[in-house]
């Protein structure tokens, strides 16, 4: 299991295998932590996107990029997550092309429901 450093400088050791979802921090999660890391729980971290994304992508294939709010970049586990499904229309219209569903909440993403899903079935061999 990797391990990265929690904003108070504590170890946090993450199972790769039960990662949803990865991003940046915004401004209403704790200082200090530059990456969220949801799993099993919530976990911030001080490493950057990058470091985590780089100790995590050959243990994680599923990993898939999508665009989400203001153009901000999220990494999902392509097997840890439903959809794609189409938005609302007043969604559509601020630029969302579908949304997922990452542990229970919609996330929504700037791609379309067909690329969501290709780049889907790419990272989970079901192509």
């Amino acid at each position: 299991m990797p391990v990265f450093t929690a904003p108070d400088g504590s170890p946090v050791a993450i199972d790769t295998e039960a990662v949803v979802r990865i991003s940046r921090t915004v401004r209403s999660d704790l200082d200090g932590a530059s990456c969220r890391i949801d799993w099993s729980r919530t976990d911030l971290v001080r490493e950057s996107v990058p470091e985590v994304l780089e100790l995590l992508v050959y243990e994680l294939s599923s990993l898939v990029r999508l665009t989400a709010t203001s153009n901000n970049p999220i990494w999902v586990n392509a097997k840890k997550v439903d959809g794609p499904f189409p938005p609302k229309p007043d969604v559509a219209q601020e630029g969302f092309g579908c949304h997922i569903v990452v542990s229970g909440e919609v996330q929504y993403v700037v791609e379309d429901e067909n690329k969501v899903r290709q780049l889907f079935a790419h990272a989970t061999g079901k192509v």
